[in-house]
Order: structure tokens, then C-alpha cells, then sequence
């Protein structure tokens, strides 16, 4: 086995020389990590393997690798589970010679037991390789002391030639868990140090709860990721439950031979234990689903069907939906001469987003989701997401619309199980039934005009708890998700540009900028949208702009500038060259040629150019970008170029229309976003009139 030891650079440095030293890593600043069996310094640059010198300058971290004696020679002094794990080690860096961390031992168990209490304890033993991987030496355990107790069962890390470092008990520290201003709630968080972790050890630590008070004690949802973007080398996951107990379990990208448990009875209990082994971390690639979504997973209930937790939560979110007087009176006042249902939903909605603060207040798992009475919230004038979703269902049934509050896990999290009922997510937003059509809304998306919502709340599973219901919330059509750009341009036969410029937003392009000129002040606006300007050319100046219905949500945004840009048109001979402002796609998604996972874009997206010129005076039209046309069903693109008279008209539409583009055509569409990359960077040629 070989152990690293990092030094410090400039110390390093000065020690090293003119020797040389086998076996190094050399970190630079931006990040460049270099495998070298020699180094050598001559006072200015480091040469490595005997190529190019690097400059002193350029290095952040050398670390050398020495040679120890092997884990079989150790294993004969040292305990034999302490021997055990260095043998595994030592093969687990065979098996992933690459990977910053191994995970050797990954044991998850859950224990359900006849009186309704839990217990629950974690293992994990990992070989740490980088330097990257050292944060490994602070652990922390969150509880909430009226519920349960948590033990740090065992803590050490162990060097390679078997020496263990047992953690100090006297480190441990209890605390309130740091929050931001808006999320307060019961629980501390334990944190502890476990001693002397460096490249090379086993950090090996169990931490246990004690469930003494559950909140409902039928309430047992286990769940289990046998990976993440570390390999492993043993994962497993056991369960007990008492014997009268049913378990339920769904599995997501497992083998066939890992999804089935081995079952054992017994002892007036059951056991299921779910293993897997050797298997690789996730690489992560640009745009993929979340890891958590990957990764082998397994998801446990005690129930085969909804009835329980449609009880249990019908009994907690109906009596919170009623209405009182100060409600009605509200409703009343807000819908007002108002007849068409979705008029009466905008208004409420928007209602909701820009008068109830959000702040989290919770204390247990009702609260937490099943929320506050609808009245409350109204009176405070805060929430959090179920308090908001809440009141704002209430506030629509009273105005004669259907409306529930329901559970979700936004996109950039695990999605809610759908296979078996459990209670899940992170987040809570309304489901609207009007017309036979069932849509959503988020009335914590602040800034949102009607009927967008939260992009991260697209392509998702929605758990309606009072019916019992889960649906697929899909991604908006991309009329709805925009960014429509049009653009006056006056061109002199000099090149100069002068540029009217209007942009009409929807969905979260609309969210983000209406955003922004609600919070800047002028100079902060005037700073940015001069910023905005000098990106089409330097030089280029900011002669005016007029933001219209910023706070008007019931309107959409307007942006307008007017703007010049001395030189836009480049000069070449007896031609005059424009680039079409605004148009130049990229897509950094599809730097791969080739993935392991789906394209994940989280929603749908729109964009549109529509440029109008003239023709500058003594210059005829030479070249126009040629018409563009591809399609699939993920996306579609259009672009058309005409001349009439002295007016030029450039337009173009594009529109990606799912969230997810699976790898198996991953290459066509690349392809395709590859063409429309290309036809971006197209110029309008006019070429000088023979006189």
C-alpha cells in the first residue's frame, strides 16, 4: 500500500531541490490534478517527469507517495477487524485505482418494533485517496430530543499500517443547527471530530437513534442508495419488523438478482436484507437527472394501499382548508366583478405570492406537512410552502374552484416514490381541478404571472394526500417558458447601428427579470442593462429604457432600450458584414460525445429573435442566412430570412419541448443542436453599390 503525505508548497519546494521523488500528485491553482513518478525544482518551476517546467506560481499542493509495508503483514499486529478492513482496502483500490474515496463498508438497519418504537443505525468505513475527500473528519448527527436519542456507537480512523485513532467523546458538541431567517423548527445537531484523517486512512464510524416517540408509530418509511459518486465495495440494507408486520418494497435501478430480499423469520420478527457489491460511483455529466434518481434505490412501506395516509392526512389538511369570515370577506373584495374561473385563480394566486411572507415554523411532522390552519397563515402573513398551498386552495374553494394542497419533490431532488404509498417529498404547491383539467400552481414563486409557476416544480410527481392521488405534473408548453427578443435596427452605410429593443418574457425568464428591476435601485438597473448593451459590441451606448409593469403581475413585463453601436457592421473591401444581435446558441449540455445518463433540462425553454433592418444607403443585400428547419420530438427549430424592398427581416423560433432526452438519442439530438449552433453564428452581407 502506499500512503500520501501532503505537504506544504513553498516548504516543500525549498526541501525538495534539485532531487528528484517517485511517485507524486501535484494540484495547480485552476484545479489541473498531475500523476508524476518524478519531480524536480531548480528554484523557479517545477518539472515533472521530465517535461515542460511549471512555474512556481501555477502550484497549490504536492503531495508525495511512500511506500508502506503491505496490509497482510500488518493484519498479524493489529485487531483482526481492523485487518479485515485494510484488506479490503487494499483490493477495493485495485478494483476503482482512480476513485477519491472507497466505500467499504455501507450498512444501513432499521428496526420496527411491537410497541412502535424504531431504532435505526448507520455504518460506514471509507479509504480515502485525495485530499478532497478529508472532510470526512467532521460527522454530525441531526435529532430532536423529545423524540429520540442518538450515540455515536463507534468513530476512529485507521492508517495504513493499522495504528486506529479512536474519537475524544469530550469533542462531541451539541447545538441548535445553524438555519437561515426564514426556517425555524425543533431539533439539535451533534457534531464531533474524528482524529488524525489524512490521504490514506479508514475513516470508520456507526451513529445510532433511538426512536423513543415517534409521531405515529404505523408511520415506517425506510429507503436506501445502494451508491453515489462514490464506488463502493459492500452495501447493505437490513430490516426488522416485527412478524404480524407487512413490508411493501419498490426497487429503482437494481439488478433483477439484487431487487428481491433474502427474508428471514423468526424471534416474533422479520428480517429483509437487501446487498449489493463492487459497484462504481456515478460521473457525474453536465445536465443529468439527480444522483439520487441514478443510483440503485429501494423504498419500504408498511401499507400495500393509501387508505392510511389518506386518513391520516385528510384528518390534518381538511379542518385547515375551512374558511372563516375574514376569508370570505377577503375573496369577496379580490374576485369582485369578476366572472371568468380563470381570472378569479390569477387574482388569488397573486394575492397569495406577494402578501404571505415565506417563513418556516414547525415542530412536527403535521406542521411539517400538513401545515398551519389557512386563517392562521392569512393573520401572520407567513408560511412556508404547505402553509401558502393551504391558503391559497382555501381562499379558490371559496371562490367556487376546486383546489388541494399537494406534496412534490422538486426536480433537483429524489422524485416521490410512486411504486408504493409512503409520505415523501420536499415541497408543497396547489393542484387546481377546473373544466375536467387539472393544472398547478406555486404561490411561493414570488414573481410568477399566471398561470406559470416554479420551473423546478416541472416534469414531476404530485401526491394529492386528500384524494389519494398521485399525478405527473408535465413541463409547460414553451410558449409559456420564453424569452421573445425584438429588435428595430437603423444601419448606416458607415456600420453604425442604432437599436430599438424590446424583450417580453413568460414563466421563469419573466420570474428572473421582473425579479431584478423589483429589488435594484436605478443606478444598480442603469449599471446592468449599460453591461447588457456593451456585450453586443464595446463602444456601444445606452441612450434610454422605459421597464414597464414590473409590478403589475396580473401584466407581462415590458423591457425597452434604445441603444447605438458605433461600428456594429464590419467593414471588408466593398462589403459590410452584421452579426444578428442576439442570436448565438450554445449548448454546453452536449460537450460529451457520448453519456451514461439521460439529459435532464428540468423544464422547457422558448426562445425567439425577430430582427428588422434596413438596407444601408449604397449597399445592395449580397448574402442572407438560408432558411432553417429541424425538428423532433424533444425539440424544434425554425429561422427565415427575407428582404422586401429596402427591409430585411430575420426570425427565429426555438423550442425544447421535454425535460428529459434519453441516451439512446442522445446522438441525434446532439446533432441537431450542433446544426443549430452553427446557424447562429450566420452574418447578413451587403455589398457596396458599383457607383
Amino acid at each position: 500500500m502506499r500512503l500520501l503525505r501532503i505537504l506544504a508548497c513553498c516548504a516543500l519546494l525549498t526541501a525538495i531541490g534539485a532531487a528528484a521523488y517517485a511517485d507524486v500528485i501535484v494540484t495547480l491553482h485552476n484545479g489541473t490534478e498531475i500523476q508524476a513518478k518524478s519531480v524536480t525544482y531548480d528554484g523557479g518551476a517545477l518539472v515533472i517527469d521530465g517535461g515542460k517546467p511549471i512555474p512556481r506560481s501555477s502550484v497549490k499542493r504536492i503531495a508525495l507517495v511512500h511506500e508502506q509495508k503491505s496490509s497482510a503483514i500488518a493484519a498479524a499486529k493489529v485487531p483482526e477487524d481492523v485487518a479485515e478492513l485494510l484488506k479490503t482496502a487494499e483490493e477495493a483500490h485495485k478494483h476503482f485505482p482512480g476513485a477519491k474515496m472507497i466505500l467499504l463498508v455501507d450498512d444501513g438497519y432499521e428496526e420496527k418494533r411491537a410497541n412502535g418504537t424504531w431504532l435505526y443505525r448507520y455504518r460506514t468505513a471509507a479509504k480515502i485517496f485525495h485530499p478532497d475527500m478529508l472532510t470526512m473528519s467532521t460527522r454530525g448527527l441531526f435529532f430532536e430530543e423529545e423524540r429520540e436519542k442518538p450515540r455515536i456507537v463507534q468513530a476512529r480512523s485507521i492508517d495504513p499500517d493499522g495504528t486506529v485513532h479512536d474519537y475524544d467523546p469530550a469533542s462531541v458538541k451539541v447545538s441548535e443547527p445553524s438555519r437561515d431567517t426564514v426556517s425555524f423548527g425543533r431539533g439539535k445537531s451533534m457534531t464531533y471530530q474524528i482524529p488524525d484523517v489524512k490521504v490514506g486512512s479508514i475513516v470508520d464510524y456507526t451513529h445510532e437513534w433511538e426512536v423513543f416517540n415517534p409521531y405515529d408509530p404505523e408511520m415506517f418509511f425506510p429507503s436506501w442508495n445502494f451508491a453515489g459518486t462514490e464506488p463502493f465495495i459492500h452495501s447493505r440494507l437490513e430490516i426488522v419488523v416485527p412478524h404480524e408486520q407487512k413490508l411493501y418494497w419498490s426497487a429503482q435501478n437494481m439488478p433483477e438478482s439484487a431487487k428481491k430480499p433474502r427474508i428471514y423469520p423468526g424471534g416474533g420478527t422479520t428480517t429483509y436484507i437487501w446487498e449489493m457489491r463492487n459497484q462504481p460511483g456515478v460521473i457525474e455529466e453536465p445536465n443529468m437527472p439527480p444522483v439520487s434518481e441514478v443510483v440503485p434505490r429501494i423504498e419500504c412501506s408498511p401499507f400495500n394501499d393509501w387508505s392510511y395516509i389518506k386518513k391520516w392526512a385528510s384528518e390534518r389538511l381538511t379542518p385547515r382548508l375551512e374558511p372563516t369570515k375574514d376569508m370570505k370577506k377577503l375573496v369577496g373584495g379580490l374576485i369582485k366583478g369578476i366572472t371568468a374561473p380563470e381570472e378569479k385563480i390569477a387574482v388569488i394566486y397573486h394575492y397569495v405570492q406577494r402578501n404571505i411572507q415565506y417563513i418556516s415554523i414547525k415542530g412536527s411532522i403535521a406542521s411539517g406537512l400538513c401545515g398551519h390552519p389557512a386563517c392562521e397563515t392569512l393573520e401572520n402573513k407567513y408560511g412556508d410552502c404547505i402553509d401558502c398551498a393551504i391558503l391559497f386552495a382555501a381562499l379558490l374553494r371559496i371562490a367556487g374552484i376546486d383546489a388541494y394542497p399537494v406534496w412534490v419533490s422538486t426536480n433537483d431532488s429524489p422524485g416521490i416514490p410512486t411504486g408504493i404509498p409512503t409520505l415523501g417529498g420536499n415541497h408543497a404547491i396547489a393542484e387546481i381541478h377546473l373544466d375536467g383539467r387539472i393544472f398547478y400552481l406555486d404561490p411561493t414563486a414570488t414573481n410568477y404571472r399566471y398561470p406559470a409557476f416554479r420551473w423546478d416544480d416541472h416534469g414531476i410527481h404530485a401526491l394529492n394526500p386528500i384524494l389519494a392521488k398521485i399525478k405527473y405534473i408535465p413541463v409547460p408548453d414553451p410558449s409559456r417558458e420564453m424569452l421573445d427578443t425584438k429588435y428595430e435596427m437603423g444601419l448606416s452605410p458607415e456600420g453604425d447601428a442604432s437599436v430599438k429593443f424590446l424583450s417580453l418574457r413568460t414563466g421563469s425568464w419573466e420570474d428572473g427579470a421582473r425579479g431584478y428591476f423589483l429589488r435594484a435601485n436605478e443606478e444598480e438597473i442603469k449599471k446592468t442593462l449599460n453591461s447588457i448593451v456593451n456585450s453586443y459590441s464595446p463602444g456601444a451606448k445606452l441612450l434610454g429604457y422605459d421597464i414597464k409593469n414590473e409590478k403589475d403581475l396580473m401584466k407581462q413585463l415590458e423591457w425597452h432600450m434604445n441603444f447605438e453601436i458605433p461600428g456594429y457592421a464590419e467593414k471588408a473591401g466593398d462589403l459590410l458584414i452584421l452579426r444578428i444581435p442576439g442570436l448565438n446558441y450554445s449548448f454546453p449540455e452536449i460537450a460529451l460525445e457520448k453519456r451514461n445518463y439521460d439529459l435532464d433540462y428540468k423544464t422547457s425553454e422558448g426562445m425567439k429573435h425577430l430582427l428588422t433592418l434596413n438596407v444601408p444607403k449604397g449597399y445592395k443585400v449580397k448574402y442572407l442566412p438560408p432558411k432553417m428547419e429541424v425538428s423532433s420530438k424533444y425539440l424544434a427549430y425554425e429561422a427565415s430570412c427575407k428582404v422586401e424592398g429596402t427591409t430585411i427581416t430575420f426570425e427565429d423560433s426555438y423550442r425544447r419541448l421535454t425535460r428529459f432526452v434519453p441516451v439512446s438519442d442522445y446522438a441525434s439530438h446532439r446533432e441537431m443542436l450542433q446544426k443549430i449552433a452553427r446557424f447562429s453564428r450566420e452574418h447578413i452581407f451587403f455589398e457596396k453599390i458599383s457607383q
